[in-house]
């Protein structure tokens, strides 16, 4: 199979910010059935998944995402390390038990950046706690808290959620 470039890229206009508005998680096990676009590389339409995702409120510049792509020219393969990473405050008994859960589980995590863009992280494979680092700061204004970093490997880059589709999709 000849694999060719469908179409020219030209420069876009600079009006894009970075940064991570909420992030939502819902288990991996109820991922429904999402519909996704073969020409535009979002999905438009999810069934079986009402109310399945919980949001993660974050404080501004505090979360990170990324899907790094990994490629193989002797093997012919490629991959996308999903990655997110997230703080939340307060160490608490109640985040010990939550993090119990994350700790242990396998996440669907879609989150919403800073350009009103939604896009879901581990669609194929699932995303699963690579690391959570605790800590109570040492100044008056440091961190108390956690921080989250959530990894997975993907066939695909991260999807882009029509966001008409979003609000049924939250708990």
């Amino acid at each position: 199979m000849a694999c060719v470039t469908t179409r020219s890229r030209s420069l876009d206009c600079r009006n894009s910010v970075g940064g991570i508005k909420a992030v939502y998680i819902a288990d991996f096990s109820d991922k429904g059935s999402p519909t996704l676009s073969a020409t535009s590389g979002t999905i438009t339409a999810w069934s079986d998944a009402a109310g399945d995702f919980y949001t993660y409120s974050v404080r501004p510049e505090t979360a990170t995402a990324s899907f790094n792509g990994t490629f193989s020219l002797p093997n012919g393969t490629k991959f996308y390390t999903h990655t997110i990473s997230f703080k939340r405050e307060k160490l608490s008994g109640y985040e010990t038990v939550e993090d119990e859960v994350l700790a242990t589980g396998t996440f669907l995590i879609m989150y919403l950046d800073n350009n009103g863009k939604y896009m879901l992280l581990g669609y194929t494979n699932g995303m699963t706690l690579s690391g959570d680092e605790n800590g109570t700061g040492t100044a008056m204004g440091d961190m108390n808290g956690t921080t989250y970093t959530f990894t997975s490997n993907e066939p695909y880059k991260a999807y882009e959620v029509d966001s008409s589709i979003v609000a049924a999709l939250l708990a």
